[in-house]
């Protein structure tokens, strides 16, 4: 009996002890990024015995999901170069060269004409023109263009002293203009078809002259000078040959009627033709 009284009083010191030690705690410490771990009780060892060891703390290291690396695009055919800066750079093919009838080209064509001569015959008398007919064509929009012509001519024909007659001399100016409106079409790798289509006006005016018998000289005509009007309408569609860049020559159907003609003496008479004419030129 004695000995179990004394068996309870040492749980009972042992009870107190543990009970008013400060080193006894319950500790509920949650894991990091997981659930709570369970409350743990530390007991201090009474003295004499070996301290308990201490429970391995809750693993705090957690491996995160790995991230799915994205596809790589897929490589284009032909890699666009990029500048030093950064900035995309497109590629681009060679320029055309250019040929007849882009936008803004310039014709020189077989109408651009000039000339000047002195014509004597061994019967006496003489004849001195001259002519001038620059023309130009300009290509306003691809394949479209657009045409004028001047005509200036001047002829002077002496009459001739020979045989004692009279003979009538004329001297002559005429002038005019001509637009035209065109459209050029391919039809190879050198060939070009060329239609135009103009409206010329023109207007001669004639003084004439004669010998007077056994004077030598020239009088003038008391009749008053006769002048000529004409209207012309015309077609002229070549095919162009560019043998050269820039060059070219041509040939097709060449059609007129005139629209309005008064011949010198004051007599309608219109003229009408059907025909072919041929042209050269160049561009730039």
């Amino acid at each position: 009996m004695k000995g179990f009284r004394s068996l309870l009083a040492k749980l009972f010191l042992v009870g107190a002890v543990v009970a008013s030690s400060p080193r006894a705690a319950f500790a509920e410490e949650p894991s990091p990024g997981g659930p709570p771990s369970e409350p743990s009780v530390q007991v201090e060892p009474s003295p004499g015995q070996p301290p308990a060891p201490e429970p391995n703390p809750p693993p705090t290291n957690i491996s995160a999901a790995p991230v799915p690396k994205p596809p790589d695009p897929a490589p284009s055919a032909v890699p666009a170069p990029t500048a030093e800066s950064g900035e995309r750079i497109v590629p681009t093919s060679p320029p055309r060269e250019p040929r007849f009838g882009d936008a803004g080209q310039l014709v020189l064509d077989g109408a651009l004409s000039a000339s000047f001569g002195h014509l004597g015959f061994s019967a006496g008398g003489s004849t001195t023109s001259f002519n001038i007919q620059p023309a130009f064509d300009y290509f306003a929009a691809p394949n479209v263009s657009l045409g004028v012509s001047a005509l200036l001519r001047y002829a002077d024909s002496e009459p001739s002293t020979s045989g004692g007659y009279n003979f009538v001399g004329t001297k002559t100016l005429t002038l005019g203009l001509t637009a035209a409106v065109g459209f050029d079409a391919w039809v190879g790798d050198r060939v070009s078809f060329w239609p135009r289509l103009s409206l010329d006006v023109w207007r001669s005016r004639e003084t004439l002259s004669e010998l007077a018998p056994g004077y030598g000289a020239q009088v003038a005509l008391v009749a008053q000078p006769e002048t000529q009007t004409v209207v012309v309408v015309e077609l002229f569609a070549p095919f162009l040959f560019h043998l050269t860049p820039h060059f070219f020559v041509g040939f097709g159907p060449d059609l007129y009627a005139d629209l309005h003609n008064n011949t010198l003496d004051g007599v309608a008479n219109k003229r009408r033709f059907v025909g072919a004419e041929s042209t050269l030129g160049g561009w730039f």
